[in-house]
C-alpha cells in the first residue's frame, strides 16, 4: 500500500451465482482474519437484500447497499454515506461484495470523493470469483461478466469439480487471454485460505500497475436490459415455482431467496436455468429474481403462478 495510514479495501466480484457469498462466509471464518477488525459491505442488484442474511458474520458489522450495482452512479451517494459509517468503526480492512451485474469502475475515485474527515481508502486487491461452469455462457452477452475478469487482480475458479480436464484447460486459456497477469486459483465450494488470496494479490501487484481497479477507469452503468424484482412471498408452491422459473427461459439470469411453503420455509437458488433448494428457517422471507430482456409485468405474471406475494 502506498499510504501506510490508508484502510485497505478488498473487492469481491463475479457473475451472478458464481459463489461470492459462499467465499465471503469462508473468509469471515478464516483464522488469519479472526482477530482483525473486518467490516463487510454487501451490494445487491435488487430492492431487498438476500445475501447479507446468509452471512455468518458473527460480531462483525455488515452494511447493505441495494437498489443498484456498485460503481454505478445511481448509488454513488449511498456508497459514500456507507463508507463514512464504516470509517467510524475504525476497521483494519473492508471486504466489499459487489453485485453480480456490476461493471467495475473507478472505485478509488469514488472513495477519494468522501468527506475530508473520512480516512483514506486504498484498493488493496480485487478478487473475481469465476463460475467455471457458466462463465462462457454469459461472456458473449453481458459486458459486466467480461469486465469483472479483465479488471481483477486474482481469478478464483469456483465449481471446477463440474468440469472435465479438457474443459478446465479451455477455461484457463480463455481467462489468460482476458487477463494474462492475474494469478488463477481454484476453490472447492468457495473454500480457500485468506493467506493464499493475499499472496496471489501481492504476486499480481509486483508485476505492475497496469489494469486492475487501482487504475483510473470510467464509472459504468449496469446493462439497461437487466432488471431485478424483489418479492416478499406469503406462500409458494415449490413445484409451480420451478415451472414458473423454467417458463422464464433464457431471460432468467438468477433467482434466490426464501419461500414459505406447506413443507416449511425453503431457500431456493437458480443459476442460468439450474434450480435447487434446501429447507431453512428464516423470518421475513425475501425472494429476488434477476432477468434480462424481459418486461417486469410479464415476469411478475409468470411468477404469480407459483408464488403468492
Amino acid at each position: 500500500m502506498n499510504d501506510p495510514n490508508a484502510i485497505p479495501v478488498y473487492l469481491l466480484t463475479g457473475y451472478l451465482g458464481a459463489g461470492k457469498t459462499t467465499l465471503l462466509n469462508h473468509l469471515l471464518q478464516d483464522p488469519t482474519l479472526a482477530e482483525r477488525r473486518v467490516v463487510v459491505v454487501v451490494n445487491e442488484f435488487g430492492e431487498r437484500g438476500v445475501d447479507a442474511a446468509l452471512l455468518n458474520a458473527g460480531e462483525r458489522e455488515v452494511f447493505e447497499l441495494n437498489r443498484g450495482s456498485l460503481f454505478c452512479v445511481c448509488i454513488k451517494t449511498d456508497l459514500l454515506k456507507t463508507m463514512e459509517q464504516v470509517a467510524a468503526l475504525e476497521p483494519e480492512m473492508v471486504l466489499i461484495e459487489a453485485t453480480g451485474v456490476a461493471s467495475p469502475g473507478d472505485l478509488a475515485t469514488i472513495l477519494r470523493a468522501s468527506d475530508q474527515q473520512v480516512p483514506a481508502w486504498e484498493i488493496a486487491g480485487s478478487i473475481c470469483v469465476v463460475d467455471s461452469l457458466n462463465l462462457t455462457r454469459v461472456l458473449p452477452f453481458l459486458r459486466a461478466s467480461r469486465e469483472q475478469v479483465e479488471l481483477s487482480d486474482v481469478l478464483l475458479l469456483n465449481k471446477t469439480d463440474l468440469l472435465d480436464e479438457e474443459g478446465l484447460t479451455t477455461l484457463r486459456e480463455l481467462l489468460t487471454g482476458l487477463n494474462p497477469q492475474a494469478p488463477q486459483l481454484e476453490a472447492s465450494h468457495g473454500k480457500i485460505a485468506w493467506i493464499d488470496l493475499e499472496k496471489a494479490i501481492e504476486k499480481r501487484r509486483k508485476i505492475g500497475d497496469a489494469g486492475g481497479l487501482a487504475e483510473m477507469l470510467p464509472i459504468l452503468h449496469p446493462p439497461l436490459e437487466v432488471i431485478a424484482i424483489s418479492l416478499e412471498p406469503q406462500h409458494a408452491d415449490l413445484e409451480k415455482t420451478y415451472a414458473a422459473l423454467d417458463k422464464l427461459g433464457k431471460s432468467l439470469l438468477r433467482a434466490k431467496g426464501h419461500l414459505p411453503t406447506e413443507e416449511g420455509t425453503v431457500y431456493l437458488e437458480s443459476v442460468l436455468g439450474t434450480h435447487f433448494h434446501r429447507h431453512e428457517k428464516r423470518d421475513n422471507p425475501v425472494f429476488t429474481v434477476i432477468v434480462w430482456r424481459a418486461k417486469r409485468e410479464e415476469v411478475l405474471d409468470i411468477l404469480s403462478s407459483g408464488i403468492l406475494y
